[in-house]
């Protein structure tokens, strides 16, 4: 029975699973880009909403509190519609 240290016995391990072993590698690397992507998609859009928040501030204090409202609205209805059965 071969052990882990006999040579012939790693080649043939990679051999038989060599290309399924690149194929995982691959995968985690696309994942790793992937990942990373998303992460740089993400400060961007951080520092846009920050620039235009500063830019902008009165708008979008008016924005913020028109969707509070709507929120607070849409909750109040829910609340006492349940409270009427």
């Amino acid at each position: 029975m071969p052990t882990i240290t006999d040579a012939g016995a790693v080649e043939t391990v990679k051999q038989r699973l060599g290309a399924g072993f690149h194929q995982i590698e691959e995968g985690i690397l696309q994942g790793r880009r992937a990942i990373a992507r998303g992460r740089g998609a993400a400060e961007d859009g951080v520092a846009a909403t920050s620039l235009h928040i500063r830019r902008h501030p009165i708008r979008t204090v008016a924005v913020v509190a028109a969707a509070g409202a709507l929120v607070g609205c849409v909750i109040g209805y829910a609340f006492s519609r349940f409270t009427r059965r």
